[in-house]
C-alpha cells in the first residue's frame, strides 16, 4: 500500500475559502487538492509541507493533522492518505507545478462540484466542518 498525503488549503477567511488545483490533461485533468506521496522515511508531515511547496510554491506555517485517513485503490494500486489541513490567513496566488494547470480557492459548494474523487469530497466536507468547530470553541463560541 502507497501512502501518500492530502493537503485541504484552507483560507480563515469567512465563509472559509479552499484551494484546489486542476491536474493537467495527462496527468487526468481532475480538480484535487495538494496531493502526493510520502518518500521512504519521509514523516508524513514533511511530506504534507514538500508537496504543498512544490504544487503551489507557498511552505505553510500553520500545518494541522486531521484525525482522518481515506483508503482507496487506483490502477490496481492501493494507497493510504493521510488527511492535512494547510492555514493561511487570506487566499494567495499560487505558483503551479508542471503538473497543474490551473488553480481556483472556492468556498464549501464550488469545491464539492469540482472535486473528481467521492473521498476528497468526503474529507473535505470533514475537514472544514471540523475546522469551523474548531474555530468556534477556539474562539469560545459554542
Amino acid at each position: 500500500m502507497r501512502h501518500s498525503v492530502l493537503v485541504f488549503i484552507c483560507a480563515e477567511t469567512a465563509p472559509p475559502k479552499v484551494l484546489l488545483l486542476k491536474r493537467a490533461g495527462e496527468r487526468g485533468g481532475w480538480w484535487q487538492p495538494v496531493t502526493g506521496h510520502v518518500e521512504a522515511g519521509e514523516p508524513p508531515m514533511e511530506a504534507a509541507r514538500r508537496e504543498t511547496w512544490e504544487e503551489t510554491g507557498w511552505v505553510p506555517e500553520r500545518l494541522v493533522a486531521t484525525p482522518w485517513t481515506a483508503y482507496f485503490e487506483y490502477r490496481g494500486q492501493a494507497y493510504r492518505h493521510t488527511v492535512w489541513m494547510a492555514l493561511c490567513p487570506r487566499p494567495f496566488v499560487p505558483r503551479l507545478s508542471d503538473e497543474h494547470r490551473e488553480s481556483r480557492w472556492v468556498d464549501l459548494t464550488s469545491a464539492e462540484s469540482l472535486l473528481h474523487w467521492p473521498d476528497n469530497r468526503d474529507m473535505l466536507r470533514r475537514v472544514i466542518d471540523w475546522f469551523d468547530r474548531r474555530r468556534r470553541t477556539d474562539c469560545g463560541i459554542t
